[in-house]
């Protein structure tokens, strides 16, 4: 599905049939997708709007609220722009969690804190993604607000901007019982051809499935477009909080060269200046490009693992 408008104006809105393999042909143009680390935006608007209230600060430490840790000296600026060095919780869940069961943050934090694992880098020091440093982020919006993290999002980000698609899931398995959900697809080389990624066991879409805040959020490209019109408009966040999300809080030195705001890239090729963040789950790709200059939103999300020529070209931006 696709979205492209310009200066507040629909110009396409299209579902690219290209990109979805179906085994029954009435798709529904409402399609809702798994959007996952796209959508880890609103964990960070999250986190924002604790700050414009005086709850949380960016100078605010780990050691605040998990003293149990190991990384008390990591801030809540570096979760926020991946420069915190914390380690990949995922591989500790892999080694050491019961795959027959479904983790949760908690476990993710329980086993950082029992199998301490070092730190990848200094804190501050350099740059490298963390999924598990956006996790630990929506665990720390629990304990502020005193809600769950499905809870916080939906009361404070999705129903002010009339998100009323989009949900915080665990996995295809609570996905499902959503109607219209599109399944994603993933190729199968031993039987040549698409099948439900579900089909095929994997982390993600087994024992990992219950992690939020790196993504598990499912949406449609309608909301998403609300919700970029929200970062048009500063609809949630004060003028001065968005602002600063909005330009380069970190760069990474070494190729390829990346430049993070809080939670969303930031940067500038030949079309202008744009805000972008893409994402990826079993079956899924979905991409957010807005080049700021000019007003120019394209959101595409796909629920087939497909490199088309399409999809190629929209990531390369």
């Amino acid at each position: 599905m696709f979205w492209f408008r310009k200066m507040g104006k629909l110009f396409i809105k299209t579902l690219l049939v290209i990109l979805i393999i179906a085994q029954k042909p009435n798709l529904m143009v409402i399609a809702f997708l798994i959007v996952d680390r796209l959508q880890r935006n609103s964990r960070q608007w999250g986190i924002l709007l604790l700050k414009d209230k005086g709850l949380v600060g960016y100078d605010d430490t780990l050691g605040k609220f998990f003293p149990e840790l190991p990384y008390s000296n990591i801030t809540i600026q570096q979760l926020l722009t991946h420069t915190s060095g914390i380690p990949d919780g995922f591989n500790l869940l892999s080694e050491f969690f019961d795959h027959t069961k479904i983790a949760t943050n908690n476990d993710l934090i329980r086993l950082l804190a029992k199998e301490k694992p070092p730190a990848l880098f200094n804190p501050g020091e350099n740059m490298m993604y963390s999924g598990t440093a956006f996790n630990i982020l929506a665990s720390i919006i629990e304990i502020i607000s005193g809600k769950s993290y499905n809870e916080y999002i939906d009361k404070h980000i999705f129903k002010p901007l009339g998100m009323t698609h989009t949900f915080v899931v665990n996995g295809t398995r609570s996905a499902k019982l959503i109607p219209g959900y599109a399944y994603g697809f993933v190729y199968s080389d031993s039987l040549q051809t698409y099948v439900r990624a579900d089909s095929m066991r994997s982390g993600w879409t087994s024992y990992l499935a219950g992690i939020t805040g790196e993504g598990m959020i499912i949406s449609t490209t309608n909301d998403l477009l609300k919700w970029d019109r929200a970062l048009k408009h500063h609809s949630l966040l004060s003028v001065a909080t968005q602002q600063a999300m909005l330009v380069t809080q970190a760069e990474k030195r070494t190729f390829p060269f990346i430049h993070f705001g809080y939670g969303i890239r930031v940067g500038e090729n030949d079309f202008g200046n744009y805000i972008f963040h893409d994402g990826w789950y079993p079956g899924y790709k979905c991409m957010h490009i807005r080049y700021t200059d000019h007003d120019i939103t394209a959101i595409v999300l796909s629920n087939n693992e497909s490199h088309s020529i399409i999809l190629q070209m929209l990531w390369q931006q």
